[in-house]
């Protein structure tokens, strides 16, 4: 088998993969983040052992999939903004920039994406999704809804630091052993 068609056909399968975690999330609602995350470590996975090209394969293939596939469309724009933020990540920590440096992208990669995905929510699903203090998403105007959406990013900001020094543990840790394992001739 040719290396690039070995390399696609594995894209593939991480692909469907991550589809199935996310689709476990909408499953088992106690741990969706962790399934969620899941997919995301598998992006990086791609980023960090393939390229950043099949990383945004990676990425946009799993999001359409999901879209289509998963039962929670919520759990989509999630993805993306984990994916996003870890592809940034990724692609920084390819380029050995000053760690101040890293972190200050990173958070404002995701405090853009967060802030897209959340207004993309309020676009498209305003009438479905209430927010932790019962006013519904499209209700910002009021203290509560702000309130809630400032909840709501502080608790996702605290999750996304979280899942990203697992992650780079977690890489360096056994990195390389995955590698031995996905690159067998």
């Amino acid at each position: 088998m040719h290396l690039r068609a070995k390399e696609i056909a594995l894209c593939g399968l991480l692909m469907a993969l991550g589809v199935i975690c996310i689709s476990a999330g909408a499953i088992l609602e106690n741990i969706t983040l962790f399934f969620i995350f899941t997919a995301c470590f598998i992006e990086g996975i791609s980023v960090r052992f393939y390229s950043p090209a099949f990383g945004i394969i990676y990425l946009v293939g799993t999001a359409v999939l999901a879209f289509f596939i998963a039962p929670n469309k919520l759990y989509v724009f999630t993805f993306l903004t984990l994916g996003i933020y870890l592809f940034t990540a990724e692609v920084l920590e390819k380029k050995k920039v000053n760690v101040f440096l890293k972190w200050v992208v990173k958070l404002a990669v995701f405090i853009l994406v967060f802030s897209a995905a959340y207004f993309a929510l309020f676009l498209f699903f305003s009438e479905d999704i209430m927010l932790i203090s019962g006013d519904r998403i499209g209700d910002i105007s009021g203290n509560h809804g702000f309130v809630g959406f400032i909840l709501i990013f502080v608790i996702f900001l605290i999750s996304v630091v979280i899942c990203d020094r697992v992650y780079f543990y977690f890489m360096n840790k056994y990195g390389n052993c995955i590698k031995s394992r996905l690159f067998r001739q």
